[in-house]
């Protein structure tokens, strides 16, 4: 995890990293610029165990959730792997569901 504490920069979390303290902090920061880069990687809890994430889909939403409610005008950019060893086509859409 990192965070550079630089005027108009973005901050780059690991959603497990991601808190809703440090959420609210950037919500109310002249500092900050409200952009979080959420590395998503799959849609699927199974393929995101077979990847050894640390994170679950669920977080991931929570997230996603908590950011939309305390900074509506928050821009997030995610990494998103596709077509994993394993990977279903359901699994695949499991990706479109988040959004």
């Amino acid at each position: 995890m990192w965070l550079r504490h630089r005027k108009n920069q973005n901050i780059l979390h690991r959603a497990q990293l991601l808190t809703e303290e440090i959420i609210s902090f950037v919500s109310t920061s002249n500092t900050f610029v409200p952009h979080f880069h959420i590395p998503l990687q799959s849609g699927s809890n199974k393929v995101l165990k077979a990847m050894r994430r640390r994170y679950l889909r669920e977080l991931y939403e929570e997230r996603i959730q908590w950011i939309r409610k305390v900074i509506p005008h928050c821009c997030i950019g995610v990494d998103v792997i596709v077509g994993f060893p394993g990977e279903t086509e359901e699994d695949f859409f499991g990706y479109l569901s988040l959004y």
